[in-house]
């Protein structure tokens, strides 16, 4: 319960009771409304690894063991046919002789169940208060990680536009499959400075926000982070440069219908990225130059100031 990493105090929880009730597996089902998955596995060295490859199932699949829990937080199975046979309870793993379900819950707070496979049959009636001990301190190291996760997950999302950060960016370029060809459009509004000084801030948050809307409709997999003030990154897979010109130019019809005037440019770059700043500044450069050509000819353009006419608040949801 006190490790600093709760999935690491969760893995030495689970091989200590391995050991010490001769079992062949342990699992934790964590519960999502009504479904269960897998999330962690124990083996024991002599048995024959249990797949990580299960799919997610239904709590209906598995009844007979929630009805259980209804009165019961703990609960031993000594023989797994008879308890088929006299509830239709169908076991999703091979090998069933002996069970034992743990019901994961902190306060109002369900997490699902840790289940005992197998564990020597002169453990079983003395495991039973252990494991009533010992739930409680499974569920606190869920719930801990559950709060990191969040943490983290806040920690790299945007809060005006609630797209992804520059950490946000980090974090999703180590999940980017290798040899695969990416073009990371970069993204400058023109016009900000004016709108806030004529319209105000409120004004300027409300055109920052409808940019990162309109580029997330564009981008299929909603890889679009603000970089900071009205910087903007867009990345997608592409074959060639042919294929990104065509999607700058559709951001750019996109924008010019808005009403929302921006600058861009690309890089492409193959996977693994191992330099993003050196893509980013590639980028930065071709959509610098197209922000000094607005600037030449800025009486043709129209002025980011008026668009915010134009946006509906529906856009920015």
């Amino acid at each position: 319960m006190y490790e600093i990493d709760p999935e690491s105090g969760i893995r030495k929880m689970m091989n200590r009771l391995g050991h010490l009730l001769s079992a062949d597996h342990l699992l934790i089902a964590e519960e999502d409304a009504t479904m269960l998955r897998f999330s962690h596995f124990w083996d024991a060295q002599d048995a024959l690894p249990i797949s990580r490859e299960i799919q997610p199932f239904s709590r209906e699949e598995i009844h007979a063991v929630y009805e259980h829990f209804l009165t019961e937080s703990v609960f031993a199975i000594d023989d797994v046919e008879a308890f088929y046979r006299d509830t239709g309870y169908a076991p999703r793993l091979p090998n069933l002789q002996r069970l034992i379900f743990v019901r994961l819950r902190l306060d109002d707070r369900a997490y699902g169940y840790l289940e005992v496979i197998n564990p020597a049959p002169e453990q079983m009636e003395k495991a039973l208060p252990l494991l009533q001990a010992l739930a409680r301190f499974f569920a606190i190291l869920l719930r801990n990680r559950n709060l990191i996760r969040r943490i983290d997950r806040l920690g790299k999302i945007d809060p005006l536009t609630a797209i992804m950060n520059r950490r946000g960016l980090l974090d999703y370029l180590k999940r980017l499959p290798e040899k695969r060809a990416y073009a990371f459009f970069f993204g400058d509004l023109n016009g900000l400075k004016e709108t806030n000084d004529h319209l105000g801030h409120e004004a300027g948050d409300t055109l920052i926000k409808a940019a990162a809307s309109l580029l997330e409709s564009a981008c299929p997999t909603n890889a679009v982070f603000r970089m900071g003030g009205d910087e903007f990154l867009m990345v997608e897979e592409v074959q060639d440069d042919a294929q990104a010109d065509d999607i700058c130019a559709q951001l750019h019809d996109r924008f010019r219908t808005a009403g929302i005037s921006i600058a861009l440019g690309y890089a492409l770059a193959s996977t693994p990225i191992d330099n993003i700043d050196t893509i980013l500044a590639e980028a930065d450069r071709h959509m610098y130059q197209e922000k000094i050509q607005h600037h030449k000819t800025r009486h043709q353009h129209t002025d980011s100031t008026p668009a915010l006419k134009n946006i509906h608040p529906t856009d920015l949801n």
